[in-house]
């Protein structure tokens, strides 16, 4: 242990998902508040309830076991006044319905009134409205009305027991205010983490004004960091081209996973490796999706592509399985329409969400991994982390971006584009054995273990905390 880690300091969470609320953006606080006292630093997590929690989440206590004991976790509520308004809006639509139905019809003779100037001019009332609405309730995002409660709930932690550091995780983007505005109070550093793109286009507003708006307090919050963590290299670097004055702050620390779930991958044992003919030939290809199965993440292409292989005779049905694991949330009649085609061929196979422990079991005995994820140039999927520790080959469709980069740079599988042509030239490929798809070592994995993600961590929080003490012995 290094001379700096043989004093605790204490660093303060502000995550506003945290266990048992059961959000994805929970977990990476959790496993870095299991990691930290390992390095020197003794968390504490400042987080909403799961009374308040936007939007709705499920509570899974199951997770608390994972807290360790002498973690704080302060819990504060929020008033939502955007849903209360929107119950309102819901019960007073509801009257007005039955009014409508309770009034006589319109007659076949009746005279049909023509738009009048104030029917004109409604939409834009209607816009005016809604600016209102989310310049006032939802900016920067719908739980902006956590920041006061919260920072009011810290700032009078003793002296003694106050953080050296604070870091805060995004999205919410109103955790990285809170960071900030607690940070001065303390005046310690403030480190702001991006688990995703914070401005990324005014359509999630109603106005440009609105995002013009979100594009200070981003430049704000990384103005106050003294280090600011995105999640992926293309994050990193698209902070750098926006903010070229700081690059100095900016730092990859990519999403991971929990070093227990390499115990459950290991015992379940690498099962599905490839079945091959004489030749060498792929005799039979599963690949296996785990997780929802919804919006652009949709398999059509996929459906597609193996159709195509399959009419064309260049694929036996027998060589070729699909399997997803999840919720499917597909609506789209003409996939709909594929998947009961290669249902019925006994290629395609749905499964109802399983345990989260029966799906990593799953996944270490797949053949391959599949992942759809196509038009997400900045973001790689948290499940991931999970394929990898399931020591499976990967296979991304959506050749471009920070997934395939993250693939590719790694060596966990192959990437093609999300076309059916380059589906299907990727398939006969894999099946001919001319591309072979091998599982990633254990030296491409475990650098994405929490144990060795906290290291680095620890290391900004050293670096910085050094950095702050040093400024202060000057003054």
């Amino acid at each position: 242990m290094s001379q700096l880690q043989s004093q605790v300091r204490r660093v303060l969470l502000i995550a506003y998902y945290f266990p048992p609320i059961a959000a994805t953006g929970g977990m990476r606080p959790l496993n870095f508040c299991r990691q930290l006292p390992s390095y020197g630093w003794a968390p504490q997590v400042l987080a909403t309830d799961h009374e308040s929690v936007l939007p709705p989440h499920a509570m899974d206590r199951k997770l608390l076991d994972r807290v360790p004991f002498d973690v704080g976790v302060i819990r504060v509520p929020h008033p939502n006044p955007m849903g209360r308004l929107l119950g309102f809006r819901d019960r007073l639509k509801q009257l007005v319905t039955q009014g409508r139905n309770s009034s006589p019809a319109q007659g076949v003779g009746d005279s049909v009134r023509p738009p009048t100037s104030v029917e004109g001019s409604a939409s834009s009332i209607r816009a005016y409205f809604r600016f209102l609405t989310e310049i006032l309730l939802e900016f920067p995002d719908p739980q902006c009305h956590w920041i006061r409660p919260a920072v009011r709930a810290c700032v009078n932690i003793p002296v003694e027991e106050r953080p050296n550091v604070i870091w805060a995780t995004g999205g919410p983007w109103t955790s990285l205010l809170v960071g900030k505005q607690l940070a001065e109070k303390f005046n310690v550093p403030f480190i702001a983490d991006f688990r995703d793109p914070w401005v990324g286009g005014f359509e999630f507003f109603s106005s440009k004004t609105l995002h013009r708006k979100a594009q200070g307090l981003e430049r704000c919050v990384c103005a106050a960091a003294a280090r600011v963590i995105l999640n992926t290299e293309e994050l990193r670097l698209r902070f750098c081209a926006v903010y070229p004055e700081w690059q100095h702050k900016f730092v990859t620390i990519t999403n991971g996973y929990a070093e227990e779930l390499r115990a459950v991958s290991s015992s379940s044992g690498n099962a599905g490796t490839f079945t091959r003919a004489a030749g060498g030939h792929v005799s039979t290809l599963e690949l296996c999706h785990f997780g929802t199965v919804y919006g652009n993440r949709s398999p059509l292409p996929l459906f597609q592509a193996i159709q195509e292989l399959l009419s064309e005779g260049m694929v036996q049905a027998s060589r070729l399985r699909l399997k997803f694991v999840g919720a499917w949330d597909v609506h789209d009649p003409v996939c709909m329409q594929l998947a009961k085609v290669l249902e019925e061929r006994g290629i395609l196979r749905l499964v109802p969400p399983v345990s989260h422990q029966e799906c990593l079991q799953e996944m270490a005995r797949s053949n391959v991994l599949l992942i759809l994820q196509p038009d997400y140039p900045l973001q790689v999927p948290a499940k991931i982390y999970e394929y990898i520790v399931a020591g499976r080959p990967l296979l991304v469709i959506g050749g471009e971006g920070a997934t395939a980069n993250l693939v590719q740079r790694h060596l966990l599988g192959r990437c093609c584009q999300n076309t059916v042509q380059e589906i299907k030239r990727t398939l006969v490929s894999i099946l001919s054995s001319e591309s072979s798809l091998q599982a990633p070592t254990p030296a491409d994995t475990e650098q994405f273990s929490y144990r060795a993600l906290t290291g680095r961590l620890a290391e900004l929080l050293d670096r910085v905390y050094e950095e702050q003490q040093s400024i202060g012995s000057r003054a």
